[in-house]
């Protein structure tokens, strides 16, 4: 099979800073490489491209490849970004960071949420050939936060609280878990668990972190059947004094009584 190449990008300047839900700051604006115009191309069948990422996402990707690379040739972002990961995880074809990352911009610039995401996640780790940028990591994790999109507040809260420049990172950090947390996502409510656990100052809270390692326990599926899996919580109930406990599960259940936000 031909694999066709993203489309050459060139850079854009930077656009003001974003600000969070409970007015709290959310670091530099996303960087995104625009890509060069396409080729006119056919547009992309909608169906298609959502049968071809079904394909994908099952394990398949050689049958979902012919589809997902012409709908990324026309521009479809869903495929780009699908395209991108394929790329980049050798997933049907040949790892290849450097075009990987041409079509997580080419997604990206197109405010699609998943490729900010996963182009956050290639910059923040680094690959070969391409050195890590944490800014740009924490600018496009804010882009894709800002639709809402729970595993990039959970990257971008941890990047705050690994390297706060300030208080206001850490508050910033703490309104992200709480937002995705609140949101019903588990790890979310595990991660603000640890911060609350482990940063240092008056951001520490005990009974707020059992609380909240209960509550992301109780969100979490089930594990497959022989599955073991550690209880996260255990030390924390171990060393936790009766009427602490007895706060943390009383707090575990009033987060489990409010409705999910949007």
């Amino acid at each position: 099979m031909t694999r066709r190449r993203p489309p050459r990008a060139a850079p854009r300047l930077a656009g003001r800073g974003l600000s969070l839900v409970l007015a709290l700051p959310l670091l530099a604006p996303a960087l995104a490489l625009a890509p060069a115009a396409p080729v006119a191309a056919e547009a992309p069948d909608r169906a298609a491209v959502e049968a071809a990422r079904e394909l994908f996402a099952a394990g398949d990707p050689a049958a979902a490849l012919p589809v997902i690379e012409a709908a990324a040739a026309a521009g479809d972002p869903v495929a780009q970004n699908l395209l991108g990961l394929a790329l980049d995880n050798g997933l049907g074809l040949a790892r290849d960071h450097a075009a990987a990352r041409g079509w997580f911009e080419a997604a990206a610039a197109q405010g699609f949420d998943r490729a900010q995401f996963n182009l956050g996640l290639m910059l923040r780790d680094g690959r070969p050939g391409i050195d890590p940028d944490p800014e740009r990591a924490r600018a496009l994790f804010g882009a894709a936060a800002r639709h809402g999109l729970a595993p990039a507040r959970v990257a971008l809260a941890a990047l705050l609280a690994a390297a706060p420049r300030d208080d206001a990172d850490l508050a910033a950090a703490r309104a992200l878990l709480a937002e995705a947390a609140l949101a019903g996502d588990a790890e979310a409510a595990l991660a603000l668990s640890r911060f609350l656990r482990d940063v240092p100052g008056h951001w520490q809270d005990p009974v707020a972190a059992l609380g909240w390692c209960l509550h992301g326990t109780a969100l979490r599926p089930p594990p497959p059947d022989g599955e073991g899996g550690g209880d996260p919580c255990a030390l924390m109930l171990e060393y936790s004094a009766p009427e602490e406990e007895a706060a943390a599960r009383a707090l575990a259940e009033r987060l489990a009584g409010l409705p999910p936000l949007p």
